[in-house]
């Protein structure tokens, strides 16, 4: 097993086995466990491996890895997000902005990307702002009825 599979290994055991909030506390450890390891890397590693930041139970951030839902699930769950996080959506030429509350751009984000909607390039999402491109303006308009049906 080469390093980088091993070390993917060791972090997906970890987020498993504990409510992970923090990228420090996966390199803790890590080194615990003999890899010389930086932040920067695990920040990669947590992104090739799919892994998101999303608000437990408690109101608390953590790890998670996505689990593969039915479009309906992940229409339901993000139906759900909308109601509860969304605070306003805008949209320009191919563009769509969605404002949250702080903190649930990046879980609403993550939804929409596994849905894959027809026609949408990509997100992108900082704290409280998500940033969705599409193909074209008409198909910008779709998508962007679709989700206003959401709020």
């Amino acid at each position: 097993m080469n390093e980088k599979t091993n070390r993917q290994r060791l972090i997906r055991e970890f987020i498993k086995d504990h409510p992970v909030s923090d990228q420090k506390d996966i390199v803790d450890y890590l080194q615990k466990q003999g890899l010389q390891i930086t932040q920067a890397t695990v920040s990669r590693d947590l992104n090739e491996m799919g892994v998101a930041k999303m608000r437990n139970g408690k109101g608390m951030f953590q790890y998670i890895f996505p689990q593969k839902k039915s479009k309906t699930s992940l229409w339901h769950k993000l139906e759900i997000l909308f109601d509860n996080f969304v605070v306003s959506m805008d949209s320009a030429e191919n563009q769509i902005i969605i404002k949250t509350s702080p903190g649930n751009a990046n879980g609403i984000a993550s939804y929409i990307d596994q849905i894959e909607i027809n026609g949408v390039l990509g997100t992108l999402a900082g704290d409280d702002t998500i940033l969705i491109v599409t193909c074209d303006p008409l198909i910008r308009e779709h998508v962007e009825k679709t989700l206003k049906k959401l709020f």
